[in-house]
């Protein structure tokens, strides 16, 4: 054996060892198993939980609120909500096409395109209760009333999920019932920002 064989030999197999390894680590990330890959799968997940549950808890904290118009609409004799469908908590009857379907259609996969959630939850509207306030005597009471109901409907359900969170002894971040606690402290959060919201006008 020349010293130029072995060097020829030896370059061989390392470059056959390289390749034997880059096909395995190649397989490893397809199963998603090296560390490389674990941030992007986390990610991922990350992102699909955020998709999946950040619309769902908007909607439900959003058709409240408007319930809320509706509801109080009709206790002061007010028949145009009813009479359009307002006073139910089926969530199309409330749905806005821009403010419930538009803006979260195209903000929903920001988190993917950013390669993080997004700060400050997802924004949204529902469909604005339409009144007639047709008693004159009552009228000016009436739209405070009704004006009132949707964020009071917020805050109702804020001081009820900081009791649950409070009773519960719940700590943001905590590994045990981690979805729970995102739910109620997400409802805070969000019917806070609702109220306070809808509370800019006056």
């Amino acid at each position: 054996w020349t010293e130029a064989a072995r060097a020829t030999l030896l370059s061989a197999c390392e470059d056959l060892f390289q390749v034997w390894a880059v096909r395995q680590e190649n397989l490893r990330w397809l199963q998603g198993k090296p560390i490389i890959a674990e941030p992007i799968r986390q990610l991922g997940l990350t992102c699909a939980k955020w998709i999946k549950f950040n619309p769902a808890v908007l909607t439900k904290w959003t058709v409240v609120h408007e319930f809320g118009h509706a509801w109080v609409a009709d206790l002061r004799g007010d028949l145009l909500p009813r009479a359009q469908g307002r006073v139910t908590l089926n969530p199309l009857a409330h749905a806005d096409l821009l403010g419930t379907w538009v803006l979260p259609g195209v903000m929903i996969p920001l988190p993917i395109l950013l390669g993080r959630p997004l700060p400050f939850g997802l924004l949204g509207w529902g469909k604005p209760v339409q009144i007639s306030l047709a008693n004159p005597r009552t009228r000016r009471m009436d739209d405070i009333l009704i004006t009132l109901a949707g964020p009071a409907m917020n805050i109702l359900l804020v001081v009820v999920f900081a009791g649950v969170a409070q009773a519960a002894g719940l700590v943001p971040g905590a590994a045990a019932g981690r979805d729970f606690t995102r739910f109620v402290l997400t409802g805070i959060l969000m019917n806070a920002s609702l109220a306070a919201f809808n509370l800019i006008p006056l």
